[in-house]
Parts: C-alpha cells; sequence; structure tokens
C-alpha cells in the first residue's frame, strides 16, 4: 500500500499524518508529557488522533494498517507507548472496541469518555 508521511515541526511537538487513498491518521510526538482534558495526571508525550477510513474501504483492515503503522512509527522514534483519548459524544462504540481488540487499555475515564494506552515496546522488539 502506498502512503504519504507528512512531518510537521511545532513549537512543542512534531505531527506525523500518514495518509493514503484509505484514509489516514495523526501522530504527534510532544516533548513533555501532556495533560487529559479532565485530569490533572500528566500522562504520555505520544498520542494518535483522528485514525479515519473512507467509508467505502472500511472493515477491511484498512484502520489497522494505519494503526500498525502509527505504532511503529512511534517505536522508530525511540517511544515505548502511547496513549489517546475516546470521547463518547463524537465516536461510535465500535471504534473503541477496536482499540481495545488492539491491545490498548483504559487507564483512565469521565462522563465524556476514556483515556487508552498501550505500551508498543513488545510488538516491534526483535
Amino acid at each position: 500500500m502506498w502512503k504519504i508521511i507528512q512531518k510537521q515541526e511545532w513549537e512543542n511537538y512534531t505531527r506525523y499524518i500518514i495518509l493514503n487513498k484509505y484514509g489516514s491518521i495523526i501522530v504527534d510526538l510532544f516533548k513533555e508529557p501532556q495533560q487529559w482534558w479532565d485530569s490533572s495526571t500528566k500522562l504520555g508525550s505520544v498520542w494518535i488522533w483522528g485514525l479515519y477510513v473512507v467509508p467505502k474501504y472500511r472493515r477491511k483492515g484498512y484502520a489497522k494498517e494505519f494503526l500498525r503503522e502509527a505504532e511503529q512509527l512511534v517505536f522508530n522514534k525511540g517511544h515505548k507507548a502511547i496513549f489517546m483519548a475516546y470521547r463518547k459524544n463524537s465516536t461510535p462504540k465500535l471504534t473503541l472496541d477496536f482499540y481495545i481488540r488492539e491491545g490498548y487499555k483504559v487507564v483512565e475515564k469521565d462522563k465524556g469518555g476514556f483515556m487508552l494506552y498501550k505500551s508498543i515496546q513488545e510488538d516491534f522488539q526483535a
């Protein structure tokens, strides 16, 4: 599968956008651990946002491919874990179920959603 990886350098983080005709995913690598929306706890410095698959290509494994590509990029940059936010009001539950099947665990929750975490160290070690 062909892909484009766009790297954007911002003041306190680097964003990678991985995309092709099937969809896209965004990975942010922050210089410092970031705080979740309602939490006083600073969690991780790697966040995945906006995994999107074009509707006609859904349920064909592309979401899993994008997620794996993002995880590999994060590991190659020297990171060992990824965080993501799941908001109940804007994302279907089947999306949460997908992330859990892919090894993400709920580490924090509030009335609006969940914070998910995955250690990727074992997935990519030789």
